[in-house]
C-alpha cells in the first residue's frame, strides 16, 4: 500500500488530519480480516529497501551503501525479528531531535567490526552529480538498537541476504 501527496501546501495541517483518519480506518478494516494479527507500516517491503550512502561518525572510512527503511514502532515484533542489543523504537522517537535508528546485525558487523554500535552516530550522504562540493550531509542519527538480519524473500544469495540495513522510525500522524 502506498500513498503520495499532491505537493500542495498544507498550511493548517488538514492533510495530516485526513491521513490520520484514513490510516485509522485502514487499520480497523485490516484488523477485522480473518488471519490478520497485526498491522504495521514500512516505507519498503523486506528486501526492497532503497540504497542510501551513509558515513559513520569518528571514522575516516569513505561512505558506504546500505539499505534503508522507515518502519512503525512494532514492525520487528510483527515479524518476530529479535532485538539483539539496545532497544526498539518507543513513542516519541518519530519526532525526537536526535533521531534514533536501529541497524541490523550485518550493519553492525560490517561497519563496526564487531564492536558495540549502540550510541554511535551515522548520517546519510547525498552525492551531487558534479563536483565534491555538491555533496550534502544530513543530520546525525543515533544507533539505539541492533536487530537480527531480516529474511529477504527476494534473494537467495548470501551477499544480498546479509546487506547492511538501517531502520528509521516512521512518522505516523
Amino acid at each position: 500500500l502506498g500513498a503520495t501527496s499532491s505537493g500542495s501546501e498544507d498550511r493548517d495541517g488538514e492533510s495530516a488530519k485526513r491521513f490520520a483518519i484514513l490510516r485509522a480506518e485502514l487499520e480497523r478494516r485490516l484488523e477485522a480480516e480473518p488471519g490478520v494479527t497485526e498491522v504495521v507500516y514500512a516505507s519498503a517491503v523486506p528486501g526492497g529497501e532503497p540504497s542510501v550512502r551513509i558515513e559513520v561518525d569518528g571514522t575516516a572510512t569513505d561512505s558506504r551503501v546500505v539499505g534503508e527503511s522507515h518502519v512503525s514502532r512494532d514492525y520487528f515484533d510483527a515479524f518476530d525479528i529479535p532485538i539483539l542489543a539496545g532497544r526498539g523504537f518507543k513513542p516519541g522517537d518519530e519526532s525526537s531531535a536526535a533521531t534514533p535508528v536501529i541497524v541490523n546485525r550485518s550493519f553492525a558487523r560490517q561497519m563496526f567490526d564487531g564492536a558495540n554500535p549502540l550510541g554511535r552516530r551515522v548520517r546519510q550522504v547525498v552525492k551531487g552529480s558534479r563536483a565534491a562540493s555538491d555533496t550534502t550531509r544530513r543530520d546525525w542519527l543515533e544507533i539505539v538498537g541492533v536487530v537480527a538480519d531480516f529474511p529477504n524473500p527476494r534473494e537467495s544469495t548470501e551477499a544480498v541476504r546479509l546487506q547492511p540495513k538501517i531502520y528509521r522510525p516512521l512518522l505516523l500522524t
